[in-house]
């Protein structure tokens, strides 16, 4: 019914850190964290969508084997493994967030055309992409109501409300992907202003106008900005449940834009990757074991000397 919200609030007292449950109940599993995942995301959630599927889909690829002598379960499972990995690719198209690297791999060996697909700004493939992993929405309202009782005609004649599958248009589900496209119209705006703000530390509005070819209309690009910092601010779930009352947190964008006499200001969110202490923990793991074969030598000179 597209009320998500409500969705979250139902299952709000469920732990999903206890991974004893997945064993017992893993179709069950499954299930959940796939309406979670599609919830988070039609929510802008985008950090929550990536977490709660990320976990389960790195689950499920270890313990492949478990599940598959399932029988009984496995189409199930099947079918909602596909969705989920449907999902981060939408989620990672549009927010650019890291994903796990096993993850990643198994993204480009199954799905690299859906991936690729989605790097562009194409509506069609984000919309087809929708299409593959969205759940059956249903209609509180009769659908009697919108051809009437006495409408004999056949699908033939409603050509009209045929979608792109070829299926007979669900008017929930066109709302949905409605919602979806102006999402993804409005993140692609983000990705715009983004990729200028990465070239300068700062750059009068003047100049970005001029960039962003917007004229000279300076109300116009302060409302892009403010609009841009609002969207890469979202609600983050801190808690093993599925809690649909979360902190806001900023989105894990590169950068992060602030306005002052005209100018705007670029300041990186990009910690540099420092190496030092992984370097010191495996010298200090390669005495530890010269210590111990050193030790092991002094043993076994003294019992052949005895």
């Amino acid at each position: 019914m597209g009320d998500y919200y409500t969705s979250l609030a139902c299952v709000a007292n469920i732990d999903l850190s206890l991974k004893s449950l997945y064993w017992k109940l893993p179709s069950y599993y499954v299930t959940l964290f796939y309406y979670l995942g599609f919830s988070y995301m039609m929510l802008k959630r985008y950090d929550d969508c990536i977490r709660t599927l990320s976990q389960m889909l790195i689950f499920l690829t270890k313990q492949r084997s478990y599940l598959v002598s399932q029988s009984y379960q496995q189409g199930a499972i099947t079918k909602l493994t596909e969705k989920m990995y449907q999902l981060l690719i939408i989620c990672h198209a549009i927010t650019k967030i890291r994903l796990d690297e096993s993850i990643i791999q198994t993204i480009k060996e199954q799905y690299s055309n859906r991936f690729y697909q989605l790097q562009s700004d194409n509506e069609d493939a984000f919309k087809d992409a929708f299409l593959k992993a969205c759940p059956k929405f249903i209609d509180p309202a009769c659908t009697i109501a919108k051809y009437g009782m006495d409408d004999s005609r056949s699908l033939d004649d409603h050509e009209d409300d045929i979608d792109i599958t070829g299926n007979a248009t669900n008017e929930p589900v066109q709302r949905q992907i409605d919602l979806f496209l102006i999402e993804v119209a409005n993140q692609r705006k983000v990705d715009e202003i983004c990729s200028f703000a990465k070239l300068y530390h700062n750059i009068n509005m003047e100049k970005l106008a001029a960039l962003m070819k917007l004229g000279d209309d300076m109300e116009l690009v302060r409302s892009y900005i403010l609009f841009v910092k609002q969207l890469t601010r979202q609600f983050v779930n801190n808690s093993t449940l599925g809690n649909p009352d979360a902190l806001p947190s900023t989105g894990e964008r590169d950068v992060d834009l602030y306005i002052e006499n005209d100018v705007l200001h670029i300041k990186s969110r990009r910690n540099e990757k420092t190496y030092a202490d992984y370097f010191t923990q495996q010298i200090n793991k390669c005495k530890q074991t010269l210590r111990t074969l050193q030790s092991k030598r002094e043993e076994n000179l003294q019992e052949a000397l005895r």
